[in-house]
């Protein structure tokens, strides 16, 4: 698969353009620790809340737990306080 290949910064740029669901997919397939570091590229700021919307529970903690604390506390920031405790 190609982009299991790519740098972070671009697969951080292909998942701004895929809907939400595609993107969710796409991070689900990624090795842990390539989906941290492109998840917690801060371009992809406002996009972060609907691919965790859509994506595993479990997996979706365990991504947000990993990333940086500052890019953590800007994915706290997008959600909606309802949608904060899991």
């Amino acid at each position: 698969m190609y982009l299991l290949h790519s740098a972070p910064s671009d697969l951080e740029e292909a998942l701004r353009k895929l809907p939400p669901d595609a993107a969710a997919k796409v991070m689900a397939a990624l090795p842990f620790a390539m989906a941290v570091q492109v998840f917690d590229d801060p371009e992809l700021t406002n996009h972060r809340r609907e691919i965790v919307a859509r994506m595993d529970e479990g997996a979706a903690v365990e991504l947000i737990e990993a990333m940086s604390a500052d890019q953590h506390a800007d994915l706290f920031r997008e959600i909606d306080a309802a949608h904060r405790e899991w």
